[in-house]
């Protein structure tokens, strides 16, 4: 149980970055869907959706996501707060970042050239 809340702690802190493909095209194409899925979601007593759970995730995305990844998970793993995977006898790690500044502005643009450098170092 604990490593599930590991895992649950780490999408849940970035869970307004994640959706799976099938969540993307629906919200794009037919975003009345996930509204009727919600509401099923929510006359179903069967669901488990709580109270708190629908003010952090209005939409119930991250419950699909979470879902989701249950059949993706035997890919990756959670070493050190990092999701890890192996390929070919490479580790590879997911890094992610946030911008101090706009990601239009030259700035950050200029670091860009910086960080494929750092990759390309590490390779």
């Amino acid at each position: 149980a604990s490593k599930q809340q590991a895992w649950a702690s780490y999408y849940f802190q970035h869970r307004f970055q994640f959706l799976t493909d099938a969540q993307r095209n629906r919200l794009n194409t037919a975003p009345e869907q996930q509204v009727q899925s919600v509401i099923q979601a929510l006359y179903n007593p069967f669901s488990g959706v709580t109270g708190q759970e629908l003010a952090s995730d209005p939409f119930l995305l991250f419950r699909d996501y979470l879902s989701h990844l249950n059949q993706l998970s035997t890919q990756f793993q959670l070493h050190q707060g990092f999701l890890t995977t192996q390929k070919e006898g490479q580790t590879y790690v997911l890094l992610t970042a946030s911008l101090t500044d706009s990601p239009y502005s030259l700035k950050a643009q200029q670091i860009v050239a910086q960080v494929n450098e750092w990759q390309q170092a590490i390779k």
